[in-house]
């Protein structure tokens, strides 16, 4: 099973790829949160900077709908070493797609198609693609891979929700299914992965052998390897705190001041408070939490929990 962590903006920053990847592994492949800006700088070049990652493949990702600036971005991941970058095509946020990015372009299919001939044509890089099934009904997906289906895409990563759906409700396995059963003769060199709802190995028994998880890595970060091996970590706690302990310094020293550490570790517990067991009480009582201090003295209570 080939297993990828999902971007996710603000979260699965350098800091923590390098750490679930130390700590937990099993993961084998990684992706930046989107970049979109036509110069790679500051926080964003500090991201995709060879140097500050450990793990072993790497791809960035860009959200944008402009073909001179996808081109543009490519060219500065090509002289830092990368070989390949993801198009985000999925994100259903309401700031993104309001702008015709993400899933909000993909109801756009002329634009589409223009843009994709453009960016294939010009992009020095090989160009995967991380898409949603329809921007607002999940039958545009017949319209939208009779657009892909022109490409030389190099993984296709199917979340088959309609964008307006966000993550609500159940993802539409049939319709990836059929997405896949009728581009796999089209583009034979393309490589399919499901992302959508994994938790557990129950969730993925629907007979995926490649899958991209977000959420449910973020709230159990040992989920590659109960994937992988069919049962728990046997170490859990010693390795989630070591994990817990890099990431809290590591943030301690890339950011300016305390309080943003302190945001930074409570927007994990928003997704780990949901894997881990942990009684919501004391969840919310870290999150209440507003200096360093008093988030350390609170995560000791919960790291009681943690078994």
């Amino acid at each position: 099973m080939f297993i990828s962590l999902a971007p996710m903006e603000g979260i699965t920053t350098y800091v923590y790829r390098n750490a679930i990847n130390r700590h937990f592994g099993e993961l084998d492949c990684f992706y930046t949160p989107f970049l979109t800006a036509s110069h790679i700088k500051g926080r964003e070049f500090r991201d995709v900077d060879p140097k500050n990652n450990t793990v072993s493949k790497l791809i960035p990702q860009v959200l944008v709908n402009d073909a001179e600036l996808f081109v543009t971005i490519a060219k500065q991941l090509e002289a830092l070493g990368y070989d390949e970058v993801n198009l985000n095509l999925g994100c259903p946020s309401g700031t993104v797609t309001s702008k015709g990015r993400g899933a909000g372009f993909l109801d756009k299919t002329s634009e589409l198609d223009k843009f994709l001939e453009e960016i294939f044509n010009n992009s020095p890089l090989d160009i995967s693609i991380k898409t949603r099934i329809g921007a607002e009904f999940i039958s545009e997906w017949e319209d939208i891979a009779k657009i892909y289906e022109k490409y030389p895409v190099k993984e296709l990563i199917i979340h088959p929700r309609a964008g307006k759906e966000l993550y609500k409700g159940h993802a539409h396995v049939d319709i990836y299914k059929e997405m896949v059963a009728y581009l796999s003769p089209k583009m034979k060199d393309t490589i399919f992965t499901y992302n959508g709802d994994i938790v557990d190995c129950e969730t993925l028994g629907k007979g995926f052998d490649r899958v991209m998880i977000g959420r449910g890595m973020i709230a159990n970060p040992s989920l590659a390897y109960i994937l992988k091996n069919n049962r728990n970590i046997d170490d859990f706690k010693k390795r989630f705190l070591l994990f817990h302990e890099e990431l809290l310094n590591n943030y301690i020293e890339e950011m300016n001041y305390e309080d943003q550490v302190v945001k930074k570790m409570k927007e994990l517990w928003v997704y780990l408070s949901k894997g881990l067991g942990v009684p919501q009480k004391a969840i919310k009582e870290l999150l209440k939490a507003t200096t360093l201090p008093k988030y350390k003295n609170q995560f000791q209570v919960i790291s009681s929990y943690i078994s």
